[in-house]
């Protein structure tokens, strides 16, 4: 996984090996609520947040390894917390 700046913000992408590109997020990371799509911009993948501590993330049906997509997710949340906690030190 990598972030990538752009003009407001920043894009998490999950990369192969041969730095091609394999997901990306649409939505409000911030807030947990966005899609995972493919490459060819198909939808694999929803998340919101349930509570304070849980998401919920619906799987839809592809051929997408769907351990990938779980781990994409955690991977974000760990980021943004990483990155909220990051902010705060001096």
């Amino acid at each position: 996984m990598k972030e990538k700046p752009k003009a407001i913000g920043s894009d998490w992408v999950l990369e192969s090996v041969d730095v091609n590109v394999v997901a990306t997020t649409k939505g409000n990371l911030k807030k947990n609520d966005f899609e995972i799509l493919t490459a060819e911009k198909q939808i694999v993948a929803r998340c919101c947040t349930i509570s304070e501590n849980s998401l919920e993330v619906d799987i839809l049906g592809s051929n997408f390894d769907h351990f990938l997509i779980l781990s994409y997710v955690i991977v974000l949340k760990l980021a943004k917390v990483g990155m909220a906690i990051s902010k705060f030190r001096f």
